[in-house]
């Protein structure tokens, strides 16, 4: 499963990196919790003397539930960083998110999409099944 894992690591981070480029002194860390293999990051900068950071986790499941969102909860550190000002949740495009609170920000995951109940790999104009945990 590592290769899977970092294949969403990659897309994850690609995606992060256009809301919170590296030009704009944003620094972005990969995160792991023990007992957990959902990507994670810690995203953080300094400006102008202050710090900001905010905490993103991967859910791949075709519909986030309350009881995915505990992983915020439980073993992500601030590191320091600061404030955590956003919660944010990378999906995949088309997971239903109804259940997630106004408090977390949602970024879709360019690359996988939700189809027929499943969720796929977009690549090279075919759809390649992954594994739906």
């Amino acid at each position: 499963m590592g290769s899977q894992t970092d294949i969403v690591y990659s897309y994850a981070e690609r995606s992060l990196r256009k809301v919170y480029p590296a030009s704009e002194g944003w620094l972005i860390q990969r995160q792991t919790v023990a007992g957990n293999s959902a990507p994670k990051f810690q995203i953080s900068r300094k400006n102008r003397g202050s710090s900001e950071s905010a905490i993103a986790a991967v859910i791949m499941n075709t519909r986030v539930a309350a009881g995915d969102l505990g992983i915020f909860s439980s073993g992500m550190e601030s590191n320091g960083a600061g404030k955590i000002a956003k919660k944010l949740v990378i999906i995949p495009e088309g997971a239903d998110v109804s259940s997630v609170p106004d408090e977390f920000a949602i970024i879709e995951l360019k690359g996988f999409a939700c189809k027929d109940n499943k969720i796929v790999w977009w690549k090279r104009n075919n759809f390649i099944e992954a594994q739906n945990e």
